[in-house]
């Protein structure tokens, strides 16, 4: 009886083991890939903390680089305990471990006090509002890549670093191929300010 018992209980036992793997595993492995990729760059736990993974040029991650961040996970953080994604990150300019460097993400602090909307914009100071637009075709860009553009300079206004600057130039490059324009303009800032004011005079 007593071994009917012992056996039964080990067959339960392994059932058990096997029900609870096949549940949570998969949960474990796939969640911050899941849960990144749908909502937008952010965990429960990124959220929770206010922060979120985007791409350098400030915009949301899509598949491709959320499996990259994902794939190398496995070596920042599981198998060394996230010492390889401190060490990787304390060498980095923008604070990027192995896998954000791969998928060419970031993750960023979100402040409250930097978020817009597009009637801050109507406050900047219209210097061309009667003149011609040098860029009319800034009309085909939308409020919410004009918001994005003046987070950044903001950003960059209030702490000019490497990082901020770096993501001024990736943002010009990326709004030069969007708009067609070839030239590259000697003042990076003071491109992206004009290309503001004048989205203001031909959309408001």
């Amino acid at each position: 009886m007593i071994v009917i018992l012992l056996a039964s209980s080990s067959v339960y036992s392994d059932t058990y083991l096997i029900f609870i793997y096949t549940l949570f595993v998969p949960v474990y492995l796939l969640y911050h890939l899941v849960s990144e990729m749908f909502f937008g760059g952010q965990s429960v736990g990124k959220k929770a903390l206010g922060i979120k993974v985007v791409r350098l040029d400030g915009q949301l991650p899509g598949a491709g680089e959320c499996i990259l961040r994902w794939l190398f996970r496995f070596f920042d953080i599981t198998a060394t305990v996230g010492s390889f994604a401190a060490l990787y990150a304390s060498a980095s300019d923008k604070g990027q471990r192995l896998g954000d460097m791969v998928a060419r993400t970031v993750v960023i602090k979100l402040n409250p006090t930097t978020r817009y909307t597009i009637s801050d914009i109507l406050n900047i100071r219209d210097a061309q509002s009667h003149g011609e637009a040098k860029y009319p075709q800034v009309v085909r860009l939308t409020d919410e890549d004009m918001l994005l553009i003046k987070n950044t300079l903001e950003r960059y206004r209030s702490n000019p670093n490497s990082v901020h600057r770096t993501l001024i130039a990736d943002i010009t490059k990326k709004v030069k191929e969007l708009l067609g324009i070839t030239e590259e303009p000697q003042d990076q800032i003071a491109f992206l300010r004009s290309l503001l004011q004048e989205y203001i005079v031909l959309t408001r």
